[in-house]
Parts: structure tokens; C-alpha cells; sequence
């Protein structure tokens, strides 16, 4: 469901309570990258999109500028780890560059770049 709030009412979590559920914080982090994600492909493309990969490993959101893929992964904690769908991704489709999006990490650890939370959010 791309519309987070809703999805949240949906489950009974549109309150503060939302935060003391990780797993729920994070799936509607990636419900909010994914929306900015797609904004920012309108704004840049005309065109609305994300999708979804799953190769051995998964990518949460991946948006198309041009003709280059942008692996978009949500690791929304102190220390992200386990980006081997962002890297397998990069393998298959030749891309440059891979996003992670974290709660507080900022890193460029090769092709990968690890932002945070609110500077992604500002740049879409």
C-alpha cells in the first residue's frame, strides 16, 4: 500500500504507539521513501514509478531517471546491514550507484550511499 497513513489506520497503529514497533516503523518508512521516491521520478521524468526487485536477494523500491535503475533500500536503524540485494542489483543491471536509506547513517561505502532518513526525504 503506497498511502501510509491509511495503511496504518488500517492496522490500528495511527497513534504514538506506531514507534514502539520496530517492524511497523520500518514498513512505513519504506511505504514513505517509496512515495518520495516516485514523486521524485515525476518531478524529474513526468512519470510516476517504483517498483519493486527480487533477484536471490530483494531491493524495496527501485525508481528508473533516464534509462539507469537506482536500488533504493530502507534499513531504518542505528547500524544498516545485510545490502547484498542492493549490491546484487547494482551486478545485474551495470548500475553505478545504490541507495540506503538509514535513520542516522551518512557514507559512501563505494557505489553505495547510506543516507539518512530526513536528507532523503529532502532531496526528493
Amino acid at each position: 500500500m503506497r498511502d501510509h497513513p491509511t495503511r496504518n489506520v488500517l492496522v490500528g497503529l495511527l497513534n504514538r504507539r506506531l514507534f514502539e514497533f520496530g517492524e511497523e516503523t520500518g514498513k512505513t518508512v519504506e511505504t514513505i521513501v517509496a512515495d518520495h521516491a516516485s514523486r521524485l521520478v515525476y518531478r524529474l521524468e513526468g512519470r510516476m514509478q517504483s517498483y519493486y526487485w527480487r533477484g536471490k536477494k530483494e531491493v524495496d523500491i527501485v525508481i528508473k531517471l533516464g534509462t539507469i535503475p537506482i536500488p533504493i533500500e530502507v534499513k531504518y536503524q542505528e547500524h544498516p546491514d545485510d545490502i547484498w540485494g542492493v549490491k546484487e542489483f547494482m551486478n545485474e543491471f551495470n548500475t553505478g550507484i545504490g541507495i540506503v536509506v538509514t535513520k542516522n547513517t551518512l557514507r559512501l561505502d563505494g557505489d553505495v550511499l547510506f543516507m539518512p532518513l530526513p536528507l532523503f526525504l529532502a532531496v526528493c
